[in-house]
């Protein structure tokens, strides 16, 4: 190898690195959601501008419902234009502005997780539900692990060893798009 090579190599390695990093941060599942426009949907609009809230977000035949942790509702129906860009999800979503993730930038970033307890998914390919709760957990009623939504998804009791799945979320310009 020459010098050249192994200087190359030397400062594209960390690079390579930080990738794996972020390929490992988010699910390999599949999923998709768009909404818009978010300021109409007060559940969703307030979890997206104030840090420590999430909202649920779940489907119907015909509507989307969103459930935040204060527990405010609401529903919107399904439209033509909603074929185009059909959910996929496992169990549902759950976006909310985590308290004090701040993006390099300096400002809070959303955040998006499915709505299924990764344990039950991984162990028994249960979809169970998580209950949201004020304080910023997300709990199992089946196997009882609670989920800290505010510090990255990951496990604070019960037997999961595992994080929420993660999904990739943009919000701007009133709209909201969810995928990996």
């Amino acid at each position: 190898m020459s010098a050249m090579t192994a200087v190359v190599a030397l400062i594209f390695a960390p690079l390579s690195s930080c990738s794996d990093d972020a390929d490992t941060m988010y699910a390999r599942h599949d999923a998709f959601l768009r909404v818009t426009p978010v300021s109409t949907i007060h559940p969703l609009h307030s979890a997206l501008n104030s840090p420590g809230m999430f909202c649920q977000i779940t489907f119907s035949a015909t509507h989307y419902q969103f459930l935040n942790t204060h527990g405010r509702s609401a529903s919107m129906p399904r439209t033509a234009l909603d074929a185009y860009g059909e959910p996929r999800f496992i169990s549902g979503f759950i976006v909310g502005l985590p308290n004090g993730v701040l993006s390099t930038s300096g400002t809070m970033m959303p955040i998006a997780y499915d709505l299924v307890c990764p344990n039950c998914f991984d162990t028994a390919l249960i979809q169970r539900r998580l209950t949201l709760s004020e304080d910023g957990k997300a709990s199992c009623k089946r196997c009882e692990s609670v989920f800290n939504m505010n510090n990255g998804g990951f496990p604070e009791s019960g037997p999961s060893k595992v994080k929420l799945l993660q999904y990739h979320i943009q919000y701007a310009n009133d709209a909201l798009v969810v995928h990996n």
